[in-house]
């Protein structure tokens, strides 16, 4: 796949999931996800957490760190984010 293509379905797929999310209202939080196993904030949070997984992938840092976001809450207390702490509704929202 050459690299505009790469770039234009990553766009897709950033669209995708911004839509996806703006469609959770805090009632559904709680609901069965489409991964019958886990919630919709589980999903979402799981979600978050590899994408902040890969980030640290990519920055090439070491495997302990990148392996700390596991079961971690992503989307509830304050997340330590390089431009300063923010909300877990403002990384997903980011």
């Amino acid at each position: 796949m050459g690299e505009p293509l790469m770039d234009k379905c990553l766009d897709r797929a950033e669209a995708c999931w911004e839509k996806a999310l703006l469609r959770v209202s805090a009632g559904d939080l709680h609901s069965t996800s489409g991964c019958r196993e886990w919630s919709n904030e589980q999903l979402i949070n799981h979600l978050v957490g590899g994408g902040l997984r890969y980030a640290k992938l990519l920055a090439q840092c070491p495997p302990a760190e990148v392996e700390a976001t596991r079961g971690r809450n992503h989307l509830g207390a304050d997340v330590s984010h390089r431009i300063g702490p923010m909300s877990g509704h403002q990384l997903v929202r980011m």
